[in-house]
């Protein structure tokens, strides 16, 4: 079952325009194992309480390391930017023969397999296969 909030998202669907991202602590956090207190990690109760709807929820919940190191990257939030203002998502965003509408950002943060684009693609991916195809 689809979630109606899911459905076609692009590359940031789940993220509120304002997210904030926490600085590099150096600790790798997976955003689904509760503190030792049994409470959620803080960049993901951060994220969680950003969440306006239930895609951006799920990104906090199933998406948490994808959306950090895509925060962590001025290039990918670029791209993401431009994928989410134009409607495109994954390599269709670059386009195959004919540029797509975000081909010149991608180009200008590191090209197409570069780290700001591999970056968020996965983001992207990680959002298509847990978000909407719950």
């Amino acid at each position: 079952m689809t979630d109606p909030d899911c459905e076609m998202a692009p590359v940031d669907a789940g993220l509120p325009d304002t997210f904030v991202a926490l600085p590099d602590t150096g600790v790798e956090d997976t955003g689904t194992t509760p503190t030792s207190d049994g409470g959620l990690s803080a960049e993901r109760e951060l994220c969680l309480m950003q969440a306006t709807n239930a895609s951006e929820m799920c990104t906090c919940e199933a998406c948490l390391n994808e959306l950090t190191t895509c925060e962590n990257d001025v290039g990918c939030v670029a791209i993401r930017e431009c994928a989410r203002t134009s409607g495109c998502r994954g390599v269709d965003c670059y386009g195959a023969i004919t540029p797509g509408p975000c081909r010149e950002v991608i180009d200008q943060n590191g090209g197409l397999l570069g780290m700001a684009d591999m970056a968020a693609r996965a983001l992207s991916d990680c959002i298509t296969t847990m978000c909407e195809m719950m």
